[in-house]
């Protein structure tokens, strides 16, 4: 049985599409880890506080791209943390 044409154009045409858009993820990956962190962090190991949250750890604490910080705490650290827990900043 032999395919349809068309079917073999569009396969085709998906197939390009897909390695292009994980061409471009790879590529886009290795310019970040080349460039480095775009954030700057006190070094210091940071007690977590009353009321305290991630996104204010990091707003006090960092300069640069939070986002990028939060993700990194909350990659470590998970969402939940309490009073009296020692983080260190990324």
């Amino acid at each position: 049985m032999k395919k349809h044409p068309k079917r073999v154009y569009v396969f085709r045409r998906a197939l390009v599409l897909v390695l292009a858009v994980f061409f471009a993820a790879a590529a886009y990956g290795m310019y970040e880890e080349l460039t480095g962190p775009s954030y700057e962090c006190e070094q210091a190991p940071v007690v977590v506080g009353q009321g305290d949250t991630l996104w204010r750890i990091a707003e006090k604490r960092c300069d640069g791209d939070l986002l990028e910080v939060r993700y990194k705490l909350v990659k470590s650290y998970g969402t939940n943390i309490r009073p009296g827990q020692v983080i260190q900043l990324p």
